[in-house]
């Protein structure tokens, strides 16, 4: 995805504590999405891990700035990594053709692809 049309959206510091509301909302009893501890013992660091829908919602929040609030009508999302508490993370668009396009989420400041999709929006009456 490296072309002139590429758009990003950024989030600093994933906060923690979004973390619990998440898995509370999404019923994931995943404590590692609420205690640092279970988390550092399962291998995933000294950090909390967001809940992957979560992380889905970055990049459906890059789509609707592009397609003004729109919901795509097809979406296809492989998930690779994991966003931890307070990692910094950037989602990348590229458009495709006509009303489809392709979606990143890569950790910062090493670039780990943690979730791609791709993706296309509902056709327009005219």
């Amino acid at each position: 995805m490296s072309d002139d049309s590429r758009r990003t959206w950024r989030l600093e510091a994933v906060p923690g504590l979004d973390m619990h509301f998440w898995a509370e909302m999404l019923g994931d009893p995943n404590p590692i999405h609420i205690d640092a501890s279970a988390a550092r013992e399962l291998g995933f660091g000294d950090a909390t891990v967001n809940p992957g829908p979560t992380n889905l919602a970055y990049v459906l929040n890059l789509i609707a700035d592009e397609f003004d609030s729109g919901t795509p009508s097809e979406l296809e999302a492989r998930f690779s990594g994991n966003v931890l508490a307070g990692d910094t993370v950037e989602a990348g668009f590229s458009r495709l053709e006509g009303r489809e396009g392709q979606v990143e989420l890569r950790r910062l400041p090493l670039g780990e692809t943690v979730l791609e999709a791709t993706f296309a929006m509902p056709k327009t009456e005219r």
